[in-house]
This record gives structure tokens, sequence and C-alpha cells, in this order.
């Protein structure tokens, strides 16, 4: 069962609007994350964007030899404090 099945179920909704309002959030935290805004979700977490520094790593082709990359924007995920409580002291079944 799918996730949004499964939210469907749960609240009731027909699953094409479950889609249409996951889609909406999901687009909503790309929209913060282009504008270089964390984007909180209280309870589950918080992404945002990292802005990480041109380097070069090793390539294993040999004595000294590296790969260059170029800086880039990463993005990131820090779950909450509620996240992690249910995770980690969840029940087994």
């Amino acid at each position: 069962m799918t996730i949004i099945e499964q939210v469907s179920l749960r609240t009731g909704l027909n699953p094409e609007k479950t889609k249409e309002v996951f889609k909406a959030l999901f687009d909503s935290i790309v929209e913060e994350l282009l504008e270089s805004k964390a984007c909180l979700i209280r309870g589950f977490g918080t992404f945002s964007v990292k802005r990480s520094l041109k380097c070069n790593i090793p390539n294993g082709k040999g004595k000294g030899a590296t790969t260059k990359l170029p800086p880039r924007i990463v993005v990131r995920f820090q779950s909450g404090r509620g996240l992690k409580m249910k995770v980690r002291y969840k029940k087994p079944h």
C-alpha cells in the first residue's frame, strides 16, 4: 500500500485529492529551498540547502590522482525531535 493510499484511508479523502495535497506540499518545500530558505515541518524535521565548496577527492587511479568536484548546492534534512523519538522508541511488532 502506498503512502498516498494510507493517508487517503486515514483522512477519508479520495486518493486523487490526497495526491494533489502531497504534490502541493512538495511543491511548496521545493519553492522554499529554491529561495535558499529552510522549510520546517514541526515535529517532523527541517529541509534546508547547503552550499558545498569545490574539493578534490582521491579517485583510486593511482598515487595522488584526484577528481575535482565543482561547488554545488545540496539538499539537507534534519529530523525533528518528535520523529526521532517515535522511531527510536517504537516497539517491534
